[in-house]
């Protein structure tokens, strides 16, 4: 049998299973929905009881001591003990439990049963520990090696070999319907060092991401919009300015030093949040239109939002991302692109994600036209006009331009930079059909 044919053979089986498996998935939440009950105050408060009392401190004894069952029950009963979680010490192995849980989906479901868990917050910490970064990392080396106890292992045991597996798209991994996004790197650190630069840095690209927006949303006038990942608010400006909006746009990001700009701009409310955050809580659901420009590949946790927006988006509302193909015309040297490829979304896996759960969605590809001269294009490069940028040094930088001048630019002063954009409009029902039209009003 040739390669093609055992690849296809494969294909069609996997197909085959994931479709069995997402018919079991459905059967098993609707039976769950049929069968579940919710416990009122008295009987909550009297499991938490039962849980402190002295027979389940009898029944933890008779439980072996280095069991999975034993460290659970007892972090459920110190956890029963405190009137607040805050400032308890979770066992590590009871941590790695709950990870795992998150990323399966019943770490929601648990929490609502009364289960005592850690805060989503501690477990983003634990995720976190590390900072992502560019090769091989120092930090990770030296765990690693305290974890084998290098220094205690004889000379022959000493030597190793770690394999290390990934994909061209290793910023995604997709399995069981999820779509788990790879924290993206010096995000924080980026846009602290960028902040004052922002504006000037992303004028072009601000001007026709606001093309780009009017011409997919129709705005009304009362509409309450939001900005995730909004910065500095110089987007969420214009688009207030040109769609002649009664209320503020909230724009809600994670950088203070971004927000700190966005709040001098009219017509935007600055909220300091996550997108996960502010999309976690069923009273934040109240706007009309909301937008993702070009952040979205920042998102810890898009499984878990993308589940809330099934859950709480209200028919008639829409949700609009923008992000990037990974094969772009922009014209980077060659080591910023390479970074570019690596950095962006993976919009099928997307796509299929929100489809997974119920939402409607509308993909189009779009182009943003930005004219400047080449001198405006290498000092938007040596702005870190990107994210992507920042893993650059100021040699990598100005050795780029180089190339840029020699193999591209060299008899020319002025430039059309294509931008290609994709983008994903997101409802419940077909009420959105008619903001998706061209409204070229605003234009």
């Amino acid at each position: 049998m040739k390669i093609p044919e055992i690849i296809q053979q494969v294909n069609s089986s996997y197909s085959s299973i994931q479709k069995r498996f997402n018919r079991l998935k459905d059967k098993r939440a609707a039976e769950t929905k049929l069968k579940e009950v919710s416990l009122d105050e008295e009987s909550e408060a009297y499991v938490h009881e039962v849980a402190s009392s002295s027979d389940a401190v009898d029944y933890l004894v008779q439980l072996p001591q280095d069991s999975f069952m034993h460290i659970f029950w007892q972090q459920q009963l110190e956890a029963a003990s405190k009137c607040k979680a805050t400032g308890k010490r979770w066992h590590p192995l009871f941590i790695r439990w709950c990870l795992y849980l998150r990323h399966s989906g019943a770490y929601e479901v648990l929490g609502e049963s009364g289960i005592q868990l850690p805060s989503q917050q501690t477990l983003q910490d634990y995720t976190h520990y590390v900072q992502a970064d560019v090769g091989f990392s120092s930090d990770v080396d030296a765990m690693l090696m305290d974890a084998v106890k290098v220094g205690s292992c004889a000379e022959r045991e000493r030597l190793a070999l770690l394999t290390v597996c990934a994909s061209d798209r290793d910023a995604y991994e997709w399995h069981a319907q999820l779509v788990m996004a790879a924290n993206s790197m010096f995000t924080s650190e980026h846009y602290s060092e960028t902040a004052h630069v922002f504006n000037e840095s992303n004028s072009e690209t601000h001007e026709g991401a606001a093309k780009v927006v009017l011409g997919i949303i129709r705005f009304d006038e009362n509409d309450f919009v939001v900005d995730i990942g909004g910065g500095t608010g110089s987007l969420a400006q214009a688009i207030h300015r040109e769609a002649r909006l009664k209320n503020n746009i909230l724009c809600v990001d994670t950088s203070e030093p971004m927000l700190a700009l966005a709040g001098e701009k009219y017509g935007v409310t600055p909220l300091q949040s996550t997108a996960e955050e502010f999309f976690s809580h069923k009273e934040n659901y109240t706007f009309d239109k909301a937008f993702i420009i070009f952040s979205i590949h920042h998102f810890s946790e898009t499984t878990l939002m993308f589940k809330k927006w099934a859950e709480w988006l209200r028919p008639g509302s829409v949700c609009l991302i923008l992000t990037r193909p990974p094969t772009t015309t922009l014209p980077f040297f060659r080591k910023a692109a390479s970074l570019f490829e690596k950095s962006t979304a993976d919009v099928p896996a997307m796509v299929d994600c929100l489809r997974h759960y119920g939402l409607k969605v509308d993909v189009s590809e779009e182009r943003m036209v930005l004219n400047m001269s080449k001198h405006r294009w290498y000092a938007m490069l040596r702005m870190r006009y990107m994210s992507h940028l920042h893993c650059l040094s100021d040699q990598d930088i100005e050795e780029g331009i180089v190339e840029l001048e020699r193999e591209r630019f060299f008899e020319k002063q002025n430039i059309t930079v294509i931008d290609n954009v994709t983008a994903i409009l997101v409802h419940k029902d077909g009420s959105a059909k008619e903001i998706w039209e061209n409204n070229s009003f605003y234009l």
